[in-house]
């Protein structure tokens, strides 16, 4: 029997495998017009050591045949423990004092997160990255009377970059900010 399979999708390559595994003197020959098959589904290995797997964002696993399948074919499922989830850094650490009485209210804190993974999914078929990044906040406020209070707020106070990548119409960009900010309110209440 010869067939033919337009797309090396998912779904073109299932149905080749189960041509083959039906009759395996079968020719069949798969037509891709894309770079790769696969489809959607496209593995990259990032020069940080991450596996990341692109494309689609749901796997029936609950469906047996599925799961059958994969290993008929050699791919093992992997646990969600060995692959980098998006926004979230290896290493993260947070800090931080406070201080409170009746006239007086303080709080310190920094803030670092490692380099982080933003998204395997882009435009531009590459991952993205965000460096790592810090902040030393500061929060400060006094009650001057039963009824005013004065705050003052301050935010990334060692003026650390943050550079944070993006992609944009299929073009990574970096984005560096360095926002040090302060703000001082004033709260009063009437009667």
């Amino acid at each position: 029997m010869k067939t033919g399979i337009v797309g090396a999708g998912i779904s073109g390559l299932a149905t080749a495998q189960a041509i083959l595994a039906r009759d395996s003197h079968a020719e069949v020959v798969i037509f891709e017009a894309g770079a790769h098959t696969g489809g959607k589904v496209l593995t990259e290995n990032t020069p940080e050591g991450y596996l990341c797997e692109w494309g689609v964002n749901a796997f029936l696993d609950k469906e047996p045949r599925t799961l059958e399948l994969c290993r008929e074919i050699g791919l093992d499922p992997v646990s969600g423990d060995e692959l980098p989830i998006p926004n979230t850094a290896e290493h993260f650490v947070k800090a931080g004092l406070n201080y409170n009485n009746e006239s007086f209210g303080g709080r310190l804190r920094y803030q670092w997160r490692g380099k982080s993974l933003k998204s395997s999914f882009s435009e531009s078929d590459l991952s993205i990255w965000n460096e790592p990044v810090g902040s030393l906040d500061l929060g400060l406020s006094w009650q001057l009377k039963k009824n005013v209070r004065i705050g003052l707020d301050a935010r990334n106070l060692l003026d650390e970059e943050k550079i944070q990548t993006t992609d944009y119409s299929g073009q990574l960009m970096r984005i560096n900010e360095q926002d040090r900010s302060v703000a001082l309110t004033l709260r009063a209440k009437w009667s």
